[in-house]
């Protein structure tokens, strides 16, 4: 009888191998959910650079329109909210008077462009603008994508513009650029 009931009881046990074997598989199983989980946020922050990147393109046709001519918004060597290595959401207007009809602080030109706000950003902006028969030139040529083709002199009116962040802390940025000349926007490493 004592026999029997240890038979028993020793097939309903779970061996050591098979509960390694279930701790494994719900190991590996957390960390594709981890990792799908960051590579969805990350996406998120670059959906805020990309809606912010429209909204200064649509605030420099404004002013196109208004004024026959784009913003050169960038003329220092200054990101703007903040450094691109900061890691922390920026408000994106900073406040504080303007003098002068076209100012050359940063901050002040930024006002007078007045894009959409969309709330704080972890991203880093800058916008070069440039006359007719002027090449066309990215504000910071170190936060050039690899893959950037410059484009040659054109007979118009042109702005670029560049967003850069370090979302995950990794010292790879991602990086974006659009210009007044394509309508799309140049992404790299969209996510980190």
């Amino acid at each position: 009888m004592k026999r029997t009931i240890r038979a028993r009881a020793a097939r309903r046990a779970f061996t050591l191998v098979e509960l390694m074997v279930v701790v494994v598989i719900v190991g590996v199983l957390a960390m594709i959910g981890i990792a799908s989980f960051r590579s969805r946020v990350f996406g998120s922050k670059s959906a805020n650079a990309l809606a912010m990147i429209q909204s200064i393109r649509g605030a420099e046709e404004r002013w196109r329109a208004e004024n026959l001519t784009y913003l050169n918004v960038t003329r220092t060597s200054a990101w703007y909210p903040a450094t691109p290595a900061a890691r922390t959401k920026r408000a994106f207007y900073n406040p504080g008077a303007c003098g002068a009809p076209l100012p050359d602080n940063d901050d002040c030109r930024w006002k007078l462009l007045n894009p959409t706000n969309i709330g704080p950003t972890e991203f880093g902006f800058m916008v070069t603008a440039g006359a007719p028969g002027t090449a066309m030139t990215e504000p910071d040529a170190k936060a050039r994508p690899s893959g950037w083709v410059t484009w040659p002199a054109n007979g118009d009116y042109w702005f670029v513009i560049q967003a850069i962040a370090d979302n995950d802390g990794d010292g790879v940025y991602a990086k974006f650029v659009a210009s007044s000349v394509r309508g799309d926007v140049y992404r790299e490493n969209e996510g980190e």
